[in-house]
């Protein structure tokens, strides 16, 4: 997917899709292409913006079955119930949102643009603070 920085303008959808890649943020399952969705972490229903730091890579079927008004908690476990051999783990996602939150925090802060990220394959935080070293020197 290197072939968004020739892309004349990157947008958020093709930033996160590019961050995530073909792998559903919660079960983790490779995705086909007619599988991917974008999932607003924090519905806008409720509020929740269109930011990358709220916005994932989602398999179809757990979308479509996280409601706007259900919390994250509850969306998984409907999910662990209806499909018990993919199971999600709800600490797991917790702690794979707080390194998304930190992730987007430093990239945004550092005004670290969605194709500087792409053309320099940024993907870690280890990967955001050897550039941002490299760069300010």
């Amino acid at each position: 997917m290197n072939d968004l920085s020739n892309k004349r303008k990157i947008t958020t959808y093709d930033y996160v899709k590019w961050r995530d890649g073909d792998r559903c943020f919660y079960t983790e399952l490779e995705l086909s292409k007619d599988d991917v969705q974008i999932d607003h972490i924090f519905p806008r229903s409720m509020g929740g913006s269109s930011s990358p730091n709220n916005l994932v890579v989602s398999y179809k079927k757990f979308n479509n079955l996280k409601s706007s008004s259900m919390k994250l908690e509850e969306s998984i476990n409907e999910w662990n119930l209806k499909y018990p051999w993919i199971s999600i783990d709800y600490e797991y996602i917790k702690c794979k949102l707080e390194f998304l939150e930190l992730y987007e925090s430093i990239r945004s802060k550092q005004y670290i643009t969605y194709r500087e990220t792409i053309s320099n394959n940024l993907r870690t935080v280890e990967d955001l603070i050897r550039y941002i070293k490299v760069r300010d020197r």
